[in-house]
């Protein structure tokens, strides 16, 4: 069976790369596949603030999106990683980035996701057989 690494840097509001990746994650997983990890870059990390509000469709699409990432993510023992400086540039922080700006006095990163760099992006790739990226 394959291993894959997915790349998402649709953003969830105006694409849809996070529902094409979620879907292609659940057929992998249920042929028999594996999935190292899934990293967010770009405009993708808005999923992974917890302080978005579900008030027009597209945000009501969004918060659905993050809660079935997380349930994929439990189910499958599938790592979240939201890239830390595009993250960080959109306002989105966890508990060690909170002192580190005097603006943003509590952690917004929605539960199961963590902050990760290019490295670990390099890493999940180095041990899965294929990248998969979903774009928008």
């Amino acid at each position: 069976m394959a291993s894959f690494s997915i790349l998402v840097t649709g953003s969830p509001f105006q694409s849809g790369a996070h529902q094409s990746a979620l879907r292609f994650a659940e057929a992998a997983c249920l042929l028999g596949n594996s999935i190292e990890a899934v990293f967010f870059y770009g405009e993708a990390v808005l999923v992974a603030n917890k302080l978005i509000q579900p008030i027009e469709s597209t945000s009501k699409q969004q918060a659905n999106l993050t809660q079935s990432w997380l349930a994929l993510s439990i189910q499958q023992k599938i790592p979240l990683m939201a890239c830390i400086s595009t993250a960080i540039r959109r306002g989105i922080v966890d508990d060690d980035e909170v002192g580190s700006n005097d603006n943003i006095t509590q952690p917004n990163l929605a539960e199961g996701f963590i902050l990760a760099g290019l490295g670990e992006l390099a890493e999940m790739t180095a041990s899965s057989n294929k990248l998969i990226e979903f774009g928008g």
